[in-house]
C-alpha cells in the first residue's frame, strides 16, 4: 500500500507538471521555428496583412508585409548589438549607442526598434493562435521571438543560448518563462522530498 501510495503521487506530481509548465529560457534560446500569421485588415477585409517570423537558433527573420514588405534580421547572440534591415535589394546595419531611453534625439536604430516592436505585438502577439505557454503554438513562438529581441535590442543583453539567464526576463513577473522555472524547481525538489520518504518506507518494512 505505502508503495502504491507514494508511486500516485510521483505520477501527480509528474502529470500536474507537464501540463502546467511553460517553456524554459534555455527551451527558447535553443528552438527553431516558422510561423506564419496572416489576418485581413483595411478596406473590407480585403487587404491581407502578413507577419512571419523564423527563428535559428539565435537569428530571428521577421518580416511584415502588407502593400510594401518589411524585413529585418536580428541576431540575438551577436556583438555589436545591431539590426540588419533589408532595404532596395541590399542590407542597411543599424548599430545600437546606447539606450533608446536616454536618447535626446531619436536614431534610427531606435525608431526602427519601436517599429519591430510594434509590427511583433500588432501584426504577431494579437493574431498569433495557441497558447503563448506552448512553443509549438504560434503565440508561444512569437512571445519567445519578442522577448528575446525586446531584451537584445531594447535592453542590450546579449544572448548565451547555452548558458541562458533568468535575469534575462527578469521584469516579467507574468511571464510563463520563469513560472516554468519555478514549477520545475518546485516538482524536482518534491520528488525528492517524496523518493527519500519511499526509500525509508520501504527500509522499514523490508520491500527492497
Amino acid at each position: 500500500m505505502q508503495f502504491l501510495k507514494y508511486s500516485f503521487l510521483l505520477f501527480f506530481i509528474y502529470f500536474n507538471s507537464n501540463h502546467s509548465w511553460g517553456w524554459t529560457i534555455k527551451e527558447c534560446a535553443l528552438s527553431n521555428f516558422e510561423s506564419d500569421i496572416v489576418h485581413k485588415a483595411e478596406v473590407f477585409g480585403l487587404i491581407k496583412h502578413e507577419f512571419k517570423i523564423k527563428k535559428e537558433r539565435c537569428i530571428l527573420h521577421v518580416s511584415r508585409k502588407r502593400v510594401l514588405e518589411k524585413k529585418w534580421i536580428i541576431d540575438v547572440c551577436r556583438e555589436p548589438i545591431h539590426i540588419k534591415k533589408s532595404s532596395n535589394g541590399g542590407i542597411d546595419v543599424l548599430k545600437r549607442n546606447q539606450d533608446c531611453s536616454l536618447e535626446k534625439e531619436s536614431s534610427s536604430f531606435c525608431e526602427e526598434l519601436d517599429d519591430i516592436l510594434e509590427i511583433i505585438q500588432d501584426d504577431g502577439l494579437i493574431f498569433a493562435k495557441g497558447e503563448r505557454q506552448s512553443l509549438s503554438s504560434e503565440h508561444g513562438q512569437v512571445y519567445c521571438s519578442f522577448l528575446l529581441i525586446k531584451n537584445y535590442l531594447e535592453k542590450g543583453k546579449v544572448l548565451d543560448p547555452n548558458n541562458p539567464s533568468l535575469e534575462l526576463f527578469e521584469d516579467k513577473k507574468d511571464s510563463c518563462v520563469t513560472e516554468a522555472v519555478r514549477e520545475k524547481e518546485t516538482f524536482s525538489s518534491e520528488t525528492k522530498v517524496i523518493e527519500s520518504d519511499k526509500n525509508k518506507e520501504m527500509e522499514k518494512t523490508g520491500s527492497f
